[in-house]
């Protein structure tokens, strides 16, 4: 008995997201013509090569780096547009995402539904919340007392002061 796999005739669809490259060499702006000098943050056309961010219209966009996915997800869903930004890495010999610029007020909005994320949980670490409703009041006096929560096995006198 013969297990055949079979396999997807449809055509593999190409990432739609913008990228804008960070160079390792000096780039001249195809368009404008500045000089970029090494590390510039470019975005490459197939009719007009080498674009500055000014010229490709991301200058208006910020940078948000990696390391937040849920921030990054929220900012992402609120940017109209984005663009992934991508280094790379001559020892892995492929490009590494380093970020998303995203807009301005999109990562604020996104900011802010990751505070309104968080408040329950650190509400209930110092059992205080502030009068403005959207800040949470952490101290580190209110730490220690919370340890056992997180360390149970940590004698209450072995803890820290």
């Amino acid at each position: 008995m013969a297990i055949t796999l079979g396999t997807s005739k449809a055509p593999v669809k190409k990432s739609e997201d913008i990228k804008v490259f960070i160079s390792h060499r000096d780039s001249k702006c195809d368009e404008c013509g500045e000089e970029l000098g090494r590390k510039a943050w470019i975005k490459l056309e197939e009719g007009e090569g080498a674009l500055c961010l000014a010229c490709a219209d991301l200058d208006q966009l910020v940078f948000l780096p990696t390391g937040d996915a849920a921030l990054t997800r929220r900012a992402r869903k609120h940017s109209v547009l984005s663009a992934v930004v991508l280094k790379f890495s001559k020892a892995r010999g492929r490009y590494e995402r380093q970020g998303l610029l995203v807009e301005e007020n999109a990562l604020e909005q996104a900011e802010a539904e990751w505070w309104l994320m968080l408040k329950p949980e650190s509400a209930a670490l110092t059992g205080k919340e502030s009068d403005k409703g959207s800040s949470i009041e952490i101290t580190w006096k209110s730490l220690p007392n919370e340890s056992g929560n997180f360390f149970p096995t940590v004698r209450p006198n072995e803890r820290c002061r």
